[in-house]
């Protein structure tokens, strides 16, 4: 069940090179049927209106007869509907969610995000900065609009930290309070407590910073590296 034009024709197609050849996955001796929903054609709202993507889960979970064991699709909004699979103990595999699903506060072993989350990332840089044989590293963090930007810092540095690098400085503004003398002020903050810098912030912003560092030559001694 999705609204993107292209997710069920795709999930459809890598059944069919999976060997899939009818409406079920034969699982040991027992036949799991697959069943094809558009959220606009095949839901229906409580108010009449549109039915959302939560009316279809609602819909299919509450059926007294030929009960579903998961979801796949729901992609966009989905913090109602992994709630519901999860309290209904049924699976949901989305491709992307407007949380951090079976991660941070929505761990769940039967809910999958097919796209990468953002701890995933982190761990992901964990492993590049070690590789490299970087273990200490300073953050300089330009919080954004979004709600989510405290976790985003304190999750980094969780990360990080499991993983064995220290963090030499956290440098942040709100995003109310930035401008041009926050951005010096957290590059001479960090530059020189470290030489692998990583920058949280939008992409215009991480320029700003960045520009920032240029200036103050931090860019051209060659002893300094930055990630965005």
């Amino acid at each position: 069940c999705s609204m993107s034009p292209y997710m069920l024709p795709a999930f459809m197609m890598g059944l069919r090179e999976g060997g899939v050849l009818e409406d079920y996955i034969k699982v040991g001796s027992e036949k799991v049927y697959i069943e094809w929903y558009n959220p606009i054609t095949d839901g229906e709202s409580k108010s009449g209106g549109t039915p959302t993507n939560f009316d279809v889960a609602v819909d299919i979970t509450m059926r007294e007869t030929n009960r579903s064991i998961g979801f796949v699709g729901f992609d966009g909004r989905c913090a109602q509907i992994s709630n519901l699979a999860r309290s209904m103990n049924m699976l949901l595999v989305s491709s992307q969610c407007d949380v951090e699903v079976g991660e941070a506060s929505y761990p769940a072993p039967s809910v999958i995000q097919m796209q990468v989350t953002e701890i995933e990332k982190q761990r992901a840089l964990a492993s590049l900065l070690l590789s490299n044989g970087w273990d200490q590293v300073g953050i300089v963090h330009a919080e954004t609009s979004l709600s989510n930007q405290v976790f985003q810092r304190e999750s980094l540095i969780s990360v990080l930290s499991d993983a064995g690098i220290k963090i030499n400085s956290v440098a942040y503004c709100k995003f109310k309070d930035q401008n041009d003398m926050k951005y010096s002020q957290m590059v001479m903050d960090t530059v020189y407590k470290s030489r692998i810098i990583i920058i949280l912030a939008s992409l215009d912003i991480a320029k700003a910073i960045v520009d920032k560092m240029y200036l103050m030559g931090v860019l051209m001694s060659g002893d300094y590296f930055v990630i965005n």
